[in-house]
């Protein structure tokens, strides 16, 4: 309580117009279905998941994608070798030319 009786006059006064009023009461609806849906996708993800855990899928996935790497990267080797020899051969067949 105030000994002068000082009121507070000060009153917050919104300046936006209706459009921008429904504009924002649009937007937090839109916000919320949203946020529902993604929470949703992210709980399906998630128990996904874990069922790929349990079952033990995950670590024959990776196993599978290591042997799956190894291999690439052996052939990978192997044919750079084979051009590599080519090349070689190549070249040393080729006389040189001297101008």
């Amino acid at each position: 309580m105030k000994i002068f009786g000082n009121k507070n006059t000060s009153e917050t006064v919104d300046e936006r117009t209706e459009l921008e009023k429904k504009f924002e009461e649009a937007g937090r609806k839109v916000g919320k279905s949203t946020g529902k849906a993604a929470q949703k996708g992210v709980n399906a993800y998630r128990s996904v998941v874990s069922n790929l855990e349990e079952s033990g899928a995950i670590d024959k996935v990776k196993g599978a994608g290591t042997k799956v790497s190894s291999f690439t990267e052996d052939a990978f080797q192997k044919v750079e070798g084979a051009i590599k020899e080519v090349v070689d051969s190549v070249s040393k067949k080729k006389p040189e030319k001297d101008e």
